[in-house]
């Protein structure tokens, strides 16, 4: 298995498909800066001005040397027999390769668009697959002053080269049209880059939108006048005057190197806001393909595309939505992006504060918006005209919500998870809507053997088993216990499953004061339903014995009038709390009906 070293966008070491914990701030910065010059000598003075800046500690030599240490332990502790990192005389060195270093495919595929510079085709399908490999920022989560200051802007400068040579490439092939959307983003961006407004105007003036190039150029002209004090430069000026005359001439594409000087670029717009899949995806690769195949199938047809996806809190929601997005990331070129639309506490966040990070998202000012949330909708759904992005709402509370959120875009794809089944939303819009339940026995074993050390399973299925069914075949549940169980290494399987038993509402949890918790899951859906539905769901924990249940066990158990009782389980059903596959039967899963024991 291959280690992935990651630093376009956040710096990440990825093996298996898993994500490695970074070690502390300052090994993290060394491993870096070695990444920035990987296969290259870099000296002790270097890695010590990166580390410490101008406020190194007494020995700065033997601190580094510890943080080597570490950084290697952290490597051999994760199946990397042959540690890269190399000691060398005065200095240190890290091997890798384009297969194992994001920044150098990145340089492989730039060259490689060199190389095809005959065949426009070609030299962009690289030039795109090059892009696509920035997840954000530069070394976004290394704190080094002067790494910011002297290597981000050199890369920075490369991604912004390599853009300007597709997009003039994808003017050539006549895709003028498609690159209105990014090249509005670009200029909201990069508002000194004069290149892309240029692009931009060119690209506007070839779909019939004279009038919107030439308020471009005044856009900008503006722009370099008030923060420059200049006039825009030659190209601009010609690109005005070619489309007063009418005599604007399609971009040529001859082959020439994509440069990479240094400079300093202020900030960079992100494309892919998408937060790491979650590891170890299983049970849902069939309806996760339909889902995928379901909304190329509506971007072919440029139609409007809303996708939901509802369950109990803990069926894995996010995680499928999240396979989606990546599974369809390349049909949106303009970009990628995730909002969660609840807080810490399960409470909706304010629409004020959602709008603003999209519109943020989007590479405008927030500042220059009105601050009303009509006038942030308004602002919002202008820059998203004529992009092609793909936006995962993530954990909605209701339909409202997420009404307010729709871009307005026949170009945007919306993928919404929410525990509520949003009919409302169903019912104004053109939406696809699918439920989770729990996973299969199969599944269910498949995850733990892919979080767990096989050995530990091996001989014990009987008690793996048990431990799924304690779980209640929940992917949230399932992954808590895991995770504890890795940490266990001296306790058995059998062991640990009678242990979780005795209190497993308790126990799937993590930490003392637990963010991630299989109760705080459902406390966050029983706070949200209405005084009847709470009272409802306390009173089939406490007298419906099982989590299989009719209309009639619950009117007869806990004694209220069958149309009440019909209305108040169609509230639970839409929260997600209880499934209904025809109107008189209702399962819950096995630790929400515990908790709905215990929940008074």
């Amino acid at each position: 298995m291959i280690t992935h070293f990651r630093l376009l966008g956040s710096v990440e070491i990825v093996r298996r498909s898993r994500h490695i914990a970074l070690p502390a701030t300052k090994p993290s910065v060394v491993l870096a800066t070695l990444l920035l010059h990987a296969n290259e000598f870099v000296s002790t003075d270097r890695l010590i001005e990166t580390v410490w800046g101008d406020t190194s500690p007494r020995n700065p030599r033997s601190t580094l040397q510890t943080y080597i240490m570490r950084l290697r332990q952290l490597l051999l502790e994760n199946d990397m027999a042959n540690c890269p990192i190399r000691t060398l005389p005065g200095g240190y060195s890290i091997d890798a390769s384009a297969e194992t270093l994001d920044l150098l495919r990145f340089h492989q595929l730039v060259e490689r668009a060199r190389r095809d510079g005959g065949d426009p085709v070609d030299e962009s399908r690289s030039l795109k697959e090059a892009i696509s490999l920035w997840r954000g920022p530069a070394l976004a989560n290394i704190p080094s002053e002067v790494l910011h200051r002297e290597e981000v802007p050199k890369l920075t400068e490369q991604w912004l080269e390599a853009h300007e040579r597709r997009i003039d490439i994808e003017l050539c092939l006549n895709h003028h049209r498609r690159l209105i959307g990014e090249l509005r983003w670009l200029t909201a961006a990069y508002p000194q880059r004069e290149r892309f407004w240029e692009q931009l105007m060119e690209a506007l003036y070839r779909s019939g939108r004279q009038s919107e190039a030439l308020e471009e150029y005044r856009k900008i002209k503006s722009i370099l006048l008030n923060q420059l004090g200049v006039d825009p430069g030659p190209g601009l000026q010609q690109m005005e005057l070619a489309i007063l005359k009418g005599e604007v001439t399609m971009t040529s594409v001859a082959p020439e190197p994509v440069t990479m000087p240094t400079g300093t670029v202020k900030g960079m717009g992100v494309q892919c806001r998408l937060p790491p899949e979650i590891p170890n995806f299983v049970g849902r690769g069939k309806l996760g393909a339909q889902i995928a195949d379901e909304l190329i199938q509506r971007v072919d047809r440029n139609e409007a595309i809303i996708t939901a996806i509802h369950g109990a809190p803990g069926v894995g929601k996010s995680a499928l939505a999240l396979r989606v997005a990546y599974d369809v990331r390349d049909l949106f070129p303009d970009g990628q992006w995730y909002l969660r639309l609840t807080d810490d506490c399960g409470g909706a966040r304010s629409l004020i504060d959602l709008l603003t990070e999209l519109i943020q998202f989007a590479g405008l000012d927030p500042a220059d918006a009105p601050k009303t949330q009509a006038g942030l909708e308004s602002v919002y759904r202008m820059a998203m005209r004529d992009r092609r992005v793909l936006l995962l709402l993530d954990d909605a509370v209701d339909a409202e919500q997420v009404k307010s959120l729709l871009p307005g875009s026949s170009s945007t794809a919306v993928l919404v998870t929410s525990r509520m089944s949003l009919v409302e939303l169903a019912a104004q819009w053109s939406m696809r809507s699918y439920e989770l339940d729990v996973l299969s026995r199969e599944s269910s074993l498949d995850l733990l053997m892919g979080m767990l050390d096989k050995q530990m399973i091996y001989g014990e299925e009987g008690a793996a088993m048990e431990l799924a069914e304690i779980c209640g075949h929940l992917p949230l549940a399932l992954r808590i216990a895991a995770a504890k169980l890795a940490n266990r290494p001296g306790q058995s399987l059998a062991e640990y499953v009678r242990w979780l038993a005795s209190d497993p509402l308790a126990r799937l949890s993590i930490g003392k004061r637990p963010s991630i918790s299989v109760r705080r899951a459902f406390d966050a859906s029983y706070h949200r339903l209405s005084g009847d539905a709470q009272r409802m769901l306390q009173s089939i924990g406490a007298c419906v014995p099982g989590p299989l249940f009719t209309m009639d066990n619950v009117v007869e158990l806990i004694g209220t009038p069958s149309r009440y009782t019909e209305e108040v389980l169609d509230e639970l059903a839409d929260a997600g709390l209880i499934r209904s596959p025809d109107p008189d039967h209702f399962s819950m899963p096995v630790l929400l009906h515990a908790y709905s024991r215990q929940s008074r």
